[in-house]
Protein backbone atom coordinates (compact mmCIF):
# COMPACT_ATOMS: atom_id res chain seq x y z
CA UNK A 1 0.00 0.00 0.00
CA UNK A 2 2.97 2.34 0.89
CA UNK A 3 4.27 1.50 -2.47
CA UNK A 4 1.08 2.76 -4.09
CA UNK A 5 0.74 5.86 -2.35
CA UNK A 6 4.41 6.66 -3.11
CA UNK A 7 3.66 5.56 -6.90
CA UNK A 8 0.55 8.21 -6.56
CA UNK A 9 2.43 11.00 -4.75
CA UNK A 10 5.14 10.98 -7.30
CA UNK A 11 2.17 10.99 -10.34
CA UNK A 12 0.91 13.63 -8.05
CA UNK A 13 3.98 15.51 -8.36
CA UNK A 14 4.49 15.03 -12.07
CA UNK A 15 0.96 16.41 -12.39
CA UNK A 16 1.91 19.79 -10.55
CA UNK A 17 4.77 20.13 -12.61
CA UNK A 18 2.88 19.22 -15.75
CA UNK A 19 0.54 22.09 -14.12
CA UNK A 20 2.95 24.51 -13.79
CA UNK A 21 5.08 24.18 -16.74
CA UNK A 22 1.58 25.15 -18.48
CA UNK A 23 0.89 27.98 -16.73
CA UNK A 24 4.00 29.03 -17.58
CA UNK A 25 3.36 28.47 -21.31
CA UNK A 26 0.02 30.25 -21.00
CA UNK A 27 1.98 33.04 -19.01
CA UNK A 28 4.48 33.41 -21.73
CA UNK A 29 1.96 32.80 -24.48
CA UNK A 30 -0.44 35.16 -23.31
CA UNK A 31 2.60 37.47 -22.88
CA UNK A 32 3.59 37.38 -26.82
CA UNK A 33 -0.04 38.06 -27.60
CA UNK A 34 -0.01 41.89 -27.68
CA UNK A 35 3.38 41.88 -28.85
CA UNK A 36 1.93 39.55 -32.04
CA UNK A 37 -1.54 41.95 -31.98
CA UNK A 38 0.92 45.12 -31.94
CA UNK A 39 2.40 43.44 -35.18
CA UNK A 40 -0.26 42.63 -36.70
CA UNK A 41 -1.74 46.17 -36.43
CA UNK A 42 1.72 47.06 -38.45
CA UNK A 43 1.17 45.17 -41.14
CA UNK A 44 -2.41 46.18 -40.93
CA UNK A 45 -1.48 49.66 -41.32
CA UNK A 46 1.25 48.60 -43.74
CA UNK A 47 -1.29 46.76 -46.16
CA UNK A 48 -3.37 49.58 -46.19
CA UNK A 49 -0.66 51.90 -47.21
CA UNK A 50 0.41 49.54 -49.96
CA UNK A 51 -3.30 49.24 -50.91
CA UNK A 52 -3.32 53.15 -51.32
CA UNK A 53 -0.23 52.98 -53.09
CA UNK A 54 -1.39 50.76 -55.58
CA UNK A 55 -4.27 52.58 -56.06
CA UNK A 56 -1.95 55.75 -56.93
CA UNK A 57 -0.28 53.35 -59.27
CA UNK A 58 -2.87 52.30 -61.27
CA UNK A 59 -4.48 56.13 -61.70
CA UNK A 60 -0.54 56.37 -63.10
CA UNK A 61 -0.91 53.74 -65.50
CA UNK A 62 -4.29 54.54 -66.87
CA UNK A 63 -3.49 58.12 -67.21
CA UNK A 64 -0.02 57.24 -69.16
CA UNK A 65 -2.59 54.90 -71.68
CA UNK A 66 -4.36 57.92 -72.25
CA UNK A 67 -1.26 59.83 -72.71
CA UNK A 68 0.13 57.19 -74.96
CA UNK A 69 -2.99 57.50 -77.19
CA UNK A 70 -2.83 60.97 -77.30
CA UNK A 71 1.43 60.79 -78.51
CA UNK A 72 -0.07 58.26 -80.96
CA UNK A 73 -3.23 60.66 -82.19
CA UNK A 74 -0.93 63.69 -82.07
CA UNK A 75 1.90 62.00 -84.55
CA UNK A 76 -0.71 60.66 -86.47
CA UNK A 77 -1.51 64.48 -86.64
CA UNK A 78 1.91 65.33 -87.29
CA UNK A 79 2.31 63.21 -90.42
CA UNK A 80 -0.92 64.24 -92.02
CA UNK A 81 0.48 67.75 -91.06
CA UNK A 82 3.98 66.95 -93.06
CA UNK A 83 1.90 65.31 -96.10
CA UNK A 84 0.10 68.47 -96.01
CA UNK A 85 2.80 71.06 -96.01
CA UNK A 86 4.67 69.02 -98.49
CA UNK A 87 1.80 69.67 -101.12
CA UNK A 88 1.02 73.25 -100.13
CA UNK A 89 5.11 73.18 -101.14
CA UNK A 90 4.88 71.93 -104.21
CA UNK A 91 1.91 74.42 -105.09
CA UNK A 92 3.83 77.04 -103.95
CA UNK A 93 7.06 76.07 -106.37
CA UNK A 94 4.29 75.48 -109.13
CA UNK A 95 2.83 78.53 -108.25
CA UNK A 96 6.31 80.43 -108.09
CA UNK A 97 7.09 79.26 -111.67
CA UNK A 98 3.87 80.50 -112.97
CA UNK A 99 4.27 83.99 -111.56
CA UNK A 100 8.15 84.02 -113.32
CA UNK A 101 6.43 82.89 -116.58
CA UNK A 102 3.81 85.24 -116.18
CA UNK A 103 6.27 87.76 -115.98
CA UNK A 104 8.29 87.06 -118.54
CA UNK A 105 5.35 86.74 -121.08
CA UNK A 106 4.38 90.31 -119.87
CA UNK A 107 7.76 91.38 -120.45
CA UNK A 108 7.89 90.12 -124.35
CA UNK A 109 4.08 91.60 -124.69
CA UNK A 110 5.36 94.58 -123.00
CA UNK A 111 7.96 94.95 -125.56
CA UNK A 112 6.06 94.05 -128.45
CA UNK A 113 3.85 96.62 -127.78
CA UNK A 114 6.54 99.57 -127.59
CA UNK A 115 8.75 98.17 -130.25
CA UNK A 116 6.81 99.23 -134.12
CA UNK A 117 6.61 96.04 -136.18
CA UNK A 118 5.75 95.69 -139.67
CA UNK A 119 3.59 93.05 -140.41
CA UNK A 120 3.86 91.54 -143.84
CA UNK A 121 0.86 89.49 -145.40
CA UNK A 122 1.17 87.37 -147.82
CA UNK A 123 -2.01 86.75 -150.20
CA UNK A 124 -1.62 83.00 -149.48
CA UNK A 125 -1.29 83.38 -145.45
CA UNK A 126 -4.62 84.13 -143.91
CA UNK A 127 -5.09 87.06 -142.12
CA UNK A 128 -6.17 86.93 -138.20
Amino acid sequence: LEGCRDRIRSKLKLVDVLEENMKKDLERRTSLNPKFQAQLANLRAQNSKLVVELGRFQKMGTENDRLQHSNRKMTTDLDILRKQVEVLRRKIKEAETNVKEYQRNLQVNDSLLTKPQTLNFHPSTPTP
